[in-house]
């Protein structure tokens, strides 16, 4: 399932000052300020400093995104407190670490509390625990994002074997499918290898994510380009969108097997191709 804002997320350091207004300008669809993994222990109020001072070096018309830390940590509950008490135009926040729909409703109560709009949710699948309890997390998520180094780290494996997570990134797709929400994939990690990450995003859109998590500006134009629907798409469904919504049996188009789910589906991309 695709969607057409959902294609990239670009994420960079709130202490990378000097990225801020790279980032915001690139071509992603959503550019994220990362409170979490890329700032160590001891920067972490330096880091929200950081953004406090430089935020208005990022482009945005929607609000600001944010990766916050693990809402069970210290640091979680800090980045939250921020964002309401410096009155922060919040658009998606990236909930690192997920557990439950409990880790959800307790960052959108916080903003409740405050008499402030609660922000969307873009819920980490990134351990065992949140595989396990996928479908709870979905129910109350915006969109679903699979975190492959630390699933990786859990099970033991190289953060590159990202194929033996099949399973595991095929159970957020699932999930994502079914709550109708954004499916976004895991970064690629080689920077550098616009063969790889081609490669990765072809076997990422065949599973059925929607957009991929970018870690550097240069990944983005791939990612995009590659996360939508392409000519052959389109012009298959422009042959069949014409055909009445409502047939109940099977069609022969240009020697293709169509019934009402072919139907149904050349609408969409046709629909999604024009925006």
């Amino acid at each position: 399932m695709l969607f057409p804002n959902f294609r990239s997320i670009l994420i960079s350091s709130a202490l990378k000052i000097d990225l801020y207004n790279k980032g915001s300008a690139s071509n992603a669809d959503i550019f994220m300020i990362d409170f979490e993994d890329s700032v160590s222990m001891k920067d972490k109020n330096n880091a929200r400093h950081e953004f406090l001072v430089n935020k208005n070096q990022i482009k945005t018309n929607c609000g600001y995104n944010f990766r916050i830390n693990c809402i069970h940590s210290i640091d979680g509950i800090r980045d939250i407190m921020f964002l309401i008490d410096n009155s922060i135009n919040v658009n998606y926040i990236l909930v690192s670490k997920a557990s439950s729909s409990i880790d959800l409703k307790l960052i959108k109560n916080l903003f409740v509390s405050a008499s402030v709009k609660p922000p969307k949710l873009i819920s980490l699948i990134e351990t065992a625990e949140a595989v396990i309890n996928i479908d709870d997390i979905a129910k109350y998520s915006d969109a679903l994002l699979f975190g492959s180094a630390d699933l990786s780290l859990e099970l033991g494996l190289p953060p590159t074997f990202i194929n033996n997570l099949a399973y595991y990134r095929q159970q957020v797709v699932l999930c994502a499918c079914k709550y109708k929400i954004p499916a976004i994939d895991t970064p690629t990690f080689m920077l550098r290898n616009k063969e790889t990450l081609t490669m990765d995003v072809l076997e990422s859109k065949q599973i059925g994510f929607s957009g991929k998590l970018a870690i550097s500006k240069s990944q983005v134009e791939i990612i995009n380009e590659m996360y939508q629907y392409d000519s052959n798409d389109v012009e298959w469904a422009n042959s069949i969108s014409h055909i009445d919504n409502n047939i109940t049996g099977i069609l022969s188009v240009k020697d293709i097997m169509v019934g009402n789910p072919f139907y149904k589906l050349a609408q969409k991309i046709v629909t999604t191709s024009k925006k």
